[in-house]
């Protein structure tokens, strides 16, 4: 009845029956979250639920006002005697730092794990406490934590005298770091919204924090179905990354492989092979997200087959993919490349076809996206994929090549940033270093960029010697471009 007086005298239109509500919510509140009987912080959820409106009529809203009652959200410490045990199992792991982390204020803690080797569970606590606690309670300046690294030295700032309140909070859901990891772990990953990149990630944290393989399997089995029951493309890439790092991980630091991760990739391969036809026709699927089926499928081909599947099965999904969008249709392209049933030759005869083309060659960008893209599956393209745009360089004159390079540059820095440096790096091994050497330089295999077939489509004819040198260096300027980022306009070389 107190908090509905107080919220009647400041505006809200509250009655009995809100504090019957707030009174059986609270212990509904309490229920949920595993407790014998609700607190304060039940108390005030329910508060907030049952009276709070769309808007504030007074100058305090309902969780003030229930910090009010309860005797303010004052500043001060609470001792080391009355603290749940969780709080106190914190600050005797964290002891060995010997600093006064009970006092407000930011304390900078260094870890030398090389000559104390006592510290390395002190750091297993300050990374567990930056993943439950607010930002700024624990952070790292120096140091990181990743699969299957150790960090030797590390630095932090710690501030959990100012943060008490959520480190008192924490112990309210567990006596310890370990239990309250475990439970947030798997709500996340048990939750409506849970998908199967969410639940991998969380199995990365189980890995990365908790260091047992118990609540890892499960989860991994978890992850197992959700795949299965998935019927989109949305989280590829993200399950692509997820899967490549926990396998490298098992690899480097187990004696076998576990065996929900075998199911995984075996189920995994023959999801993404029902799914890859559909996925190649979806105007809704990504190029991005079907060049990450793609790489699932062939950097998982050998442990796939080793596990039982059958190739056919993606033979006959990549024969049964009729993509009407360019830039998935020059991911095609690499996947029968990959496949074996398209030659280099025929690709690069591809290639010289859409340039000898003038209908296509507005929309030729769409098509290096794709094959850009495709790096991802097929890295071992990216000589093909220079050649493409070196081709395109050195035989389109300067009326069709100007108003394409500005499109071109777009293309590849939005569509696939994280993959141009693979092209970039390609192509300054492939190329001259000097320009002076550029008209005597000849292809790796002899392969000449040979002429348009019809010269007269095109409003000039193939330039000199020394139009070739300008576009190398439009070449070279766009491929720094990619890499720096935006910068000052460079000036164009003068014209004969």
């Amino acid at each position: 009845m107190e908090i509905v007086r107080a919220a009647r005298r400041n505006g809200y239109l509250a009655s009995t029956a809100d504090a019957i509500a707030v009174f059986e919510t609270s212990i509904l509140l309490a229920g949920m979250r595993d407790r014998a009987k609700p607190t304060p912080y039940d108390f005030q959820d329910a508060a907030v639920t049952c009276i709070e409106k769309d808007s504030v009529p007074g100058r305090r809203d309902v969780r003030r006002l229930v910090e009010i009652m309860m005797g303010g959200d004052r500043i001060g410490q609470v001792g080391y005697e009355s603290l749940p045990p969780l709080a106190r199992d914190v600050y005797d792991r964290l002891a060995p730092l010997e600093l006064k982390l009970e006092q407000r204020g930011v304390r900078r803690a260094l870890l030398d794990m090389a000559s104390r080797p006592e510290l390395r569970s002190c750091s297993d606590v300050l990374w567990m406490l930056r993943r439950l606690m607010p930002q700024g309670a624990a952070r790292p300046i120096m140091g990181e934590r990743r699969l299957g690294e150790r960090s030797i030295q590390e630095s932090w700032d710690l501030a959990l005298g100012t943060h008490q309140r959520a480190l008192i909070e924490l112990g309210y859901e567990g006596v310890s770091l370990e239990q309250v990891l475990e439970q947030r772990l798997r709500r996340d990953a048990y939750g409506p919204r849970a998908t199967t990149a969410s639940v991998l990630a969380a199995v990365e944290d189980a890995l990365l924090y908790l260091r047992g393989h118990r609540l890892a399997d499960e989860l991994g089995t978890h992850a197992l179905k959700l795949l299965a029951a998935e019927r989109s493309v949305d989280g590829a890439p993200e399950v692509l990354r997820r899967v490549r790092t926990l396998l490298a991980y098992y690899r480097t630091s187990e004696p076998v492989l576990p065996g929900w991760i075998e199911s995984f990739v075996k189920a995994g391969y023959a999801h993404y092979c029902t799914l890859l036809p559909t996925a190649f026709r979806d105007e809704d699927a990504t190029v991005g997200q079907v060049a990450a089926m793609l790489g699932f499928l062939f950097s998982m081909e050998s442990l796939a087959l080793s596990l039982g599947c059958d190739r056919h099965q993606l033979e006959l999904a990549v024969a049964q993919s009729h993509p009407d969008d360019l830039a998935k249709t020059a991911l095609l392209w690499a996947a029968q490349v990959q496949l074996g049933t398209l030659s280099r030759a025929e690709l690069r005869a591809r290639c010289d076809e859409l340039l000898d083309n003038p209908l296509v060659v507005s929309s030729y960008p769409r098509y290096l996206s794709g094959f850009v893209h495709a790096l991802e599956p097929v890295p071992g393209l990216a000589d093909v994929v220079v050649e493409a745009v070196s081709n395109a360089f050195g035989r389109l004159p300067d009326t069709v090549l100007l108003p394409w390079l500005p499109l071109l540059i777009t293309t590849l820095c939005s569509g696939a940033a994280d993959l141009a440096p693979l092209m970039i790096r390609e192509a300054g091994r492939v190329f001259p270093g000097r320009l002076e050497t550029l008209d005597s330089w000849v292809p790796r295999g002899g392969h000449h960029s040979r002429p348009p077939s019809h010269p007269s489509r095109y409003t000039a004819a193939r330039p000199s010697s020394r139009h070739t040198r300008q576009r190398a260096t439009r070449w070279r300027t766009s491929s720094a471009a990619r890499t720096a980022g935006p910068g000052p306009r460079p000036r164009q070389p003068p014209r004969c």
